[in-house]
């Protein structure tokens, strides 16, 4: 019997999220995963990198919280660092700089963006998911090789709104 790999819990807990389920419990194998309301202690599964957030929230350069993305899952987490805006990972799961094997990237060094434009794909057990730039400006970084395994939350793109 096969256990539950971590590119499940992120499913699963995508599935939550499109549901509404505020709680669920999945066994497979020798491996059991509560997501949701706390468990008892003696059934508590480590939390899911992946259910951690589901609203983005950018910082501006003043380090005031301000509301991001939503609930959009395309929409990950955007920080302002002093070198520029950083597109973290919405979800764990393959990287991919380009729609397809052989197509051109999403984005090249130096190319200016739009908030809406897409940068990148990360895909886990073949649900692909968009990650969009979130600010406006210039890729001054990937940070990541196509095909690297990320997790929630890594720094992917860095972009100068300023560019």
């Amino acid at each position: 019997m096969t256990d539950i790999r971590p590119d499940d819990v992120a499913v699963l807990s995508r599935l939550m999220d499109e549901h509404g389920w505020t709680s669920l419990r999945v066994s497979i194998g020798t491996t059991t995963v509560v997501l949701g309301e706390a468990p008892a202690p003696e059934t508590a599964a480590p939390p899911s990198p992946a259910r951690a957030s589901s609203s983005a929230v950018r910082q501006d350069t003043a380090g005031a919280a301000q509301d991001g993305a939503g609930s959009d899952p395309a929409r990950p987490h955007e920080a302002s660092t002093s070198a520029g805006v950083t597109v973290t990972a919405p979800n764990l799961g393959t990287f991919y700089r380009a729609p397809a094997p052989g197509e051109a990237s999403y984005v090249e060094l130096g190319q200016r963006v739009e908030a809406e434009d897409e940068v990148c794909l990360i895909e886990v057990m073949k649900l692909y998911t968009p990650v969009r730039a979130g600010a406006a400006g210039v890729v001054v970084e990937v940070l990541v090789e196509d095909g690297a395994l990320v997790e929630y939350g890594q720094p992917l793109v860095v972009i100068d709104p300023d560019g």
